[in-house]
């Protein structure tokens, strides 16, 4: 059923797929490192408790002016911890669902292009039979017309010649 047309352009879509989830990958790695290069500015002391900063507060003037400006003061767990794992599954899980919900989506998709296909298929065949049905009932409708008309012919034909004969027998009869 699968043609080696089909079968290049999934080989295609999969690759493009993969080459997009690589990308997005390297995108949240970067951001990731991004991140924990950020909050190791912020918080060059990695054993200070995360949240213990408030606005203003005199040891963290500096922090202090990032939370009254709206940014969040929670450092990252630190790389290795058991919350950096939880992250890490968590976003993981995050990418693999996303990635899971584009395949599903992709193969609904081409399941419907599928149905789509074989219910033009199906109509195209169908229109085809019509067609045929319609052209064999036009022919035969020529064909009774012109049968009709040759038979009233041949009537009129007939009564021609037997109105001639009996004219030449009354022309014999009254010369008689």
């Amino acid at each position: 059923v699968y043609d080696e047309e089909t079968v290049r352009l999934e080989q295609e879509e999969a690759s493009a797929r993969a080459e997009k989830t690589r990308r997005e990958w390297e995108l949240t790695s970067r951001s990731a490192a991004s991140i924990r290069q950020h909050v190791a500015k912020l918080h060059p002391d990695e054993r200070s408790p995360r949240g213990s900063l408030e606005l203003g507060s005199a040891s963290h003037g500096a922090r202090g002016t990032l939370v009254s400006r709206g940014f969040s003061t929670v450092s990252a767990p630190p790389e290795g911890s058991a919350d950096h794992q939880r992250s890490c599954m968590v976003i993981a899980g995050k990418m693999l669902r996303s990635q899971e919900r584009r395949q599903s989506v992709g193969l609904r998709n081409a399941s419907r292009q599928e149905e789509h296909k074989g219910k033009m298929e199906r109509l195209s065949t169908a229109l085809q039979a019509a067609e045929v049905r319609v052209v064999a009932q036009q022919r035969g409708l020529v064909d009774a017309q012109r049968r009709r008309a040759f038979e009233g012919e041949q009537r009129r034909s007939e009564q021609r010649k037997t109105l001639r004969e009996m004219h030449r027998e009354n022309d014999r009869i009254y010369e008689a």
